[in-house]
């Protein structure tokens, strides 16, 4: 696509928006091992955990089920985060070249990326979220908050990726690095090491980790709408964390463990939910904002 139209026209950054974003739109329509995969990966995978997950019911170990399923939605995000580092790497050269000569400026390319994104993010997050969330019969009434914030926490992945690949200066380095970041996440949400065994000096990680708060407020919004969970084998002596929740170690034939039991053995409580929400929007905001001042800033390519 020529960008001729650019050069010769007016020079503000609403005049440039027009045409470089007609001209990002026919290049991922060009790319379709980007695209077209993303779609049929989300398909495949959300089809492959929803048909694992089928019909959770209210048994304890369907509990801890509820809370892994979200857990692998938050791992899915991750592709989101890696698929975004591709263009914005592979047009680098390009880039460099037409906004040296004065094409357009680094503000409106990034403006075009961004806008580009937005509804691959949608429909991708509404793949998934409408097929593992029916699959698995969560509850009905948590489906709204888990489709929103779904959709929050997979625009921050989405920034993250573009932000890191703005900021290394290789593929191969952007594809280490954000592994690495979210894997670190993972393992200090609060899921796999409890909140409260977390290491004092590694406390202000958890605080400041996005993956947390998503994993608290989707947690928290599904199991407010359960009231309890039946043990499948009473007579068998409770361990672990369902002696923890109950009180009731070693004992046989507690019947029920309430949602807000389990709850607060994670430490969440679903109070925090529109909070969580929020951080986490202001984290997809941080990403975009610091994507446009690397952009507008850093260059990795010189003569």
């Amino acid at each position: 696509v020529s960008m001729t139209e650019v050069a010769q026209g007016g020079r503000t950054v609403a005049e440039q928006v027009g045409p470089v974003m007609r001209r990002q739109v026919l290049t991922y329509d060009r790319m379709p091992t980007y695209n077209i995969n993303r779609m049929i990966f989300t398909v495949f995978v959300a089809s492959l955990f929803g048909s694992t997950y089928w019909d959770l019911g209210d048994t304890v170990q369907d509990l801890h089920s509820y809370v892994s399923i979200i857990f692998v939605t938050a791992n899915m995000c991750l592709i989101y985060s890696m698929s975004s580092v591709q263009p914005i790497l592979e047009g680098r050269p390009s880039f460099y070249r037409e906004t040296s000569s004065g094409t357009y400026s680094p503000l409106v390319f990034a403006i075009t990326v961004i806008l580009n994104e937005i509804p691959w993010v949608c429909l991708l997050a509404t793949m998934w979220t409408n097929i593992l969330f029916w699959m698995a019969r969560l509850p009905s009434g948590a489906f709204k908050f888990f489709y929103v914030q779904y959709m929050n926490y997979a625009f921050f992945m989405q920034f993250l990726g573009m932000m890191v690949a703005s900021a290394v200066p290789t593929l191969l380095l952007a594809q280490v690095l954000l592994p690495l970041m979210v894997m670190l996440w993972m393992l200090h949400s609060g899921f796999l090491i409890l909140t409260s065994d977390i290491p004092v000096y590694l406390k202000e990680f958890n605080v400041v980790n996005p993956t947390t708060y998503f994993l608290r407020s989707q947690v928290s919004n599904v199991l407010h709408y359960k009231s309890y969970f039946t043990l499948p084998v009473p007579e068998a002596p409770i361990h672990g964390a369902a002696a923890h929740m109950t009180g009731f170690e070693g004992i046989t034939g507690v019947p029920n463990i309430t949602a807000d039991q389990f709850l607060d053995y994670y430490g969440w409580s679903y109070d925090t939910h529109t909070k969580d929400a929020c951080i986490l929007a202001g984290a997809s905001l941080f990403c975009i904002v610091t994507f446009v001042i690397m952009l507008v800033k850093v260059r990795h390519i010189r003569r």
